[in-house]
């Protein structure tokens, strides 16, 4: 609901979905990977193991926390990134239902004040 909010109002057609993904994702994934980077390094000066290069690899995909959530990537909390993907790349093509289920009086989101509303 947070990314319905944040664009809902603004149109995402085929044509603007790259750019929702870009700016999105972009940010986020940026950010993520600096943080990992910065964490492995100190875990290397800390003579700690990184793990496998498949595990690292897993990481920087942000799918080693849904394969084996029990280990950790460097950065641990990019398991939040994760949890989030899958409903950040599924919301242009799921934006129209929402929308819709909305207009026609549903609810499908919470509201911050904890009681139910529509979009």
């Amino acid at each position: 609901c947070i990314t319905h909010w944040a664009y809902g109002d603004r149109a995402l057609g085929l044509d603007k979905i790259p750019q929702y993904y870009t700016r999105r994702l972009g940010r986020v994934f940026l950010t993520a990977w600096l943080a990992m980077a910065f964490s492995a390094a100190v875990d290397v000066a800390k003579d700690q193991s990184l793990g496998s290069a498949m595990h690292l690899g897993l990481c920087v995909l942000f799918l080693e926390p849904w394969r084996d959530p029990e280990d950790w990537c460097p950065d641990g909390q990019s398991w939040t990134i994760a949890a989030l993907l899958p409903s950040w790349l599924l919301y242009p093509w799921s934006r129209n239902l929402i929308t819709w289920a909305a207009r026609g009086g549903g609810q499908v989101c919470s509201s911050r004040d904890g009681g139910r509303q529509g979009i």
